[in-house]
């Protein structure tokens, strides 16, 4: 905050705090500032050489002349967000401080990061909290904890955005073995909870021969959002600390091909009304003519047109791309040269599985307890 970054005994605090790190070899038991893995690169010596701006050393590092892969604590003031120490990621003791003037402009700043490994916030406020929760696009995430070090058993591990690879099923996770399987469905699993309500308010936007080939497999979705999904399940039950796991929208991108069926189109879309999962949809002039998906389509998502061969124009970073039927080999490479997510896999009818593909895991661990007074509600 504005009014801390600004105070100078904070500034002198920080900066002797960080210089009182004792700097060794990690076989050292005294240890609390260890090597790196290798000698500085490109990127860290640049970092540690140069200031861009306004940038200025509150505690300036310096490399061990005896073991270059040593290096003090260094911390910059007047970090800029799009600046070369905000944008990369250094692996070494370096910390950047950017001034902020409400919590809406810290987040809107982390968030501009293109990485999204970990964040936190130091906050007795609850509705600070829960806005920090909303709106936070990180894999783990600490409320009034140190934020870093998710721990065996209690945090699942893995970020989101440029910090993770794939669908980003974190380690540890309750997810993270299906990304080493692939899972043929025999049948439905049926359902029968009591969900009529809330299924018709869904099924009224599909047309009445689909409403009935759909009740089944959108209850099933509907029972896995309600009963899994939007459940905080704390496995490590601490006293004064919590462990959970949030599932958040994540938006997709689906690619028609001819061999898809009005009814797998429906239940993608289905599968996003439930989850809130925003979601574009990409089909050829020519498919489109064909099964007449215009007006259809228009119903439930904006249509966007586009060329076959122009498909790989629309891969971008941080993106989810769906299709369910095998894709060009020319696609899944445009796709990997821009870290994005191609999956060609079937929809599934179980929600537990095919709800994955539209939403994203953020680790939450939250410390409740205030010097040793608990306020567990």
């Amino acid at each position: 905050e504005r009014e801390l970054y600004e105070d100078p005994d904070f500034l002198q605090n920080l900066a002797e705090a960080s210089a009182s790190l004792y700097v060794a070899a990690a076989h050292n038991p005294q240890a609390k500032v260890t090597p790196l893995i290798h000698e500085a690169g490109d990127s860290l010596q640049r970092v540690l050489n140069s200031l861009d701006g306004q940038e200025k050393w509150l505690l300036e590092p310096h490399i061990d002349l005896l073991n270059p892969k040593i290096i003090s604590p260094g911390i910059k003031l007047n970090v800029q967000p799009g600046s070369f120490t905000f944008d990369n990621e250094f692996f070494a003791p370096i910390l950047g401080l950017i001034p902020y003037d409400s919590l809406e402009e810290a987040l809107d700043i982390a968030n501009s990061s293109t990485y999204g490994l970990t964040g936190g916030i130091h906050s007795l406020d609850s509705r600070e909290q829960d806005y920090y929760l909303d709106h936070i696009t990180v894999g783990n995430t600490y409320i009034n904890n140190s934020i870093t070090g998710a721990m065996v058993q209690r945090q699942a591990f893995g970020g989101c955005k440029n910090s993770s690879y794939g669908l980003g099923y974190q380690t540890g996770g309750p997810n993270y073995l299906l990304q080493f399987m692939y899972i043929k469905e025999n049948q439905a699993e049926i359902l029968n909870a009591d969900l009529n309500e809330k299924l018709h308010s869904l099924l009224v936007h599909f047309e009445n021969e689909e409403q009935e080939k759909l009740s089944s497999v959108m209850k099933n979705y509907l029972w896995h959002w309600e009963n899994y999904f939007t459940q905080l399940y704390d496995p490590s039950q601490l006293v004064g600390q919590h462990n959970f796991t949030l599932y958040k929208a994540q938006a997709t991108r689906y690619f028609i091909q001819e061999n898809d069926s009005r009814l797998t189109i429906a239940k993608i879309i289905a599968a996003c009304r439930i989850c809130k999962a925003p979601l574009s949809i990409y089909v050829t002039k020519e498919i489109n003519e064909k099964y007449r998906l215009q007006a259809w389509l228009n119903k439930h998502e904006k249509l966007i047109e586009c060329e076959t061969q122009k498909y790989p124009l629309y891969f971008s970073k941080h993106k989810r791309l769906r299709s369910t039927s095998p894709v060009p080999p020319e696609w899944q490479k445009a796709a990997t040269e821009k870290f994005t997510v191609l999956r060609s896999l079937p929809v599934y009818t179980s929600g537990r599985l095919e709800l994955l593909n539209y939403l994203r895991a953020m680790s939450v661990s939250d410390n409740y307890h205030r010097y040793g007074n608990l306020n567990n509600q």
